[in-house]
């Protein structure tokens, strides 16, 4: 990982009623986030990017996804909950990614 992506790995706090998901790689991935009935997020993000989800009321779970396009069928999702940040490491199709694990 380089310098500046471990830089802002360092120094994001994800919202406690929501979550975000960061594009860690070094080529530019299309992501979602999905809260549920909270909502949907979508954007393509460069690598440094990131995209989050906060609800009103209750903590939010739910999911963040990763494609290669926004037409692409297959892709990359894991769970997400209340407060996580979570960052792609490396992209691969039919659900191969390298995600990190949540900051704690």
């Amino acid at each position: 990982m380089s310098a500046m992506l471990l830089a802002l790995a360092l120094a994001v706090t994800p919202p406690q009623n929501g979550f975000c998901v960061r594009n860690l790689t070094e080529e530019p991935l299309f992501f979602a986030t999905d809260a549920g009935d909270g909502g949907r997020s979508y954007a393509e993000l460069e690598s440094g990017g990131m995209l989050c989800t906060a609800v009103s009321g209750a903590p939010a779970k739910g999911f963040v996804s990763v494609f290669a396009s926004p037409d692409a069928i297959e892709g990359c999702s894991r769970l997400a909950r209340a407060g996580d940040l979570v960052d792609l490491l490396e992209y691969a199709d039919f659900d191969r990614c390298l995600w990190a694990d949540p900051v704690e």
